[in-house]
């Protein structure tokens, strides 16, 4: 059974970057680089995130630190993903995965989490965030668990079902060609992360509960 993060929580967590990135040839990059006295507030952009029209603040560089509802947030690493896994009939898309720091942790944080996901949050703490959607491609009812397992370079195996502790309003009922959009955030015990590993789950026919797809994992490395 799912498990949802009371509202307070949900806007500060939703911390993700949109958008595409169109590729340049070398002469248009360099046209485009800041010119020394510019350099300067290109680089202050960058030390501060920014707001969307929502209020939530995005985090997008890595050294973005700032204060929000749930303590002092500092973006460490970050793979801006955007690209599709198919379990199909189920495409995959995952947007970004992010490893922030987190201190002076506010009490409702530590008690959200504690409540969640049954772990133990002091003032400092760590976490990974992972964006991602699903959709149906055919008309069929199926049945998609979403993300299983997630294993880390710093040894660590989390049970997302279990250690979750981030908002998520997806069924795992897919009613023929629809996309549904799914967040987890999981507390890690340091930031000695490199690698991430995505385990999803296989894909089932919501009538004759047949297998339709194998489970499927990928690997990425954050920067």
């Amino acid at each position: 059974m799912k498990k949802y993060l009371v509202a307070p929580m949900i806007g500060t967590l939703l911390l993700t970057a949109c958008g595409g990135e169109t590729k340049k040839t070398v002469s248009e990059v360099k046209e485009e680089a800041p010119k020394q006295s510019d350099q300067k507030s290109v680089n202050n952009e960058k030390d501060s995130p920014e707001e969307n029209e929502d209020g939530n603040t995005i985090f997008t560089v890595p050294g973005q630190k700032a204060d929000v509802e749930i303590g002092t947030l500092e973006l460490l690493k970050i793979k801006n993903v955007n690209e599709f896994v198919d379990i199909l009939p189920i495409k995959v898309e995952i947007e970004s995965i992010k490893l922030f720091k987190l201190t002076n942790a506010s009490e409702d944080f530590i008690e959200n989490v504690e409540w969640m996901a049954e772990d133990t949050v002091d003032e400092t703490a760590y976490y990974i965030q992972i964006l991602y959607n699903g959709t149906n491609l055919e008309e069929k009812n199926i049945d998609w668990m979403d993300l299983n397992k997630v294993v880390l370079s710093n040894g660590q195996q989390i049970d997302v079902t279990s250690k979750n502790f981030m908002s998520n309003d997806a069924d795992s009922h897919y009613y023929g060609k629809v996309q549904q959009d799914y967040g987890a955030a999981f507390i890690v015990k340091d930031s000695n992360i490199n690698k991430v590993k995505l385990i999803f789950h296989g894909v089932n026919d919501a009538d004759t509960y047949e297998t339709i797809a194998e489970p499927q994992q990928v690997e990425y490395t954050l920067k």
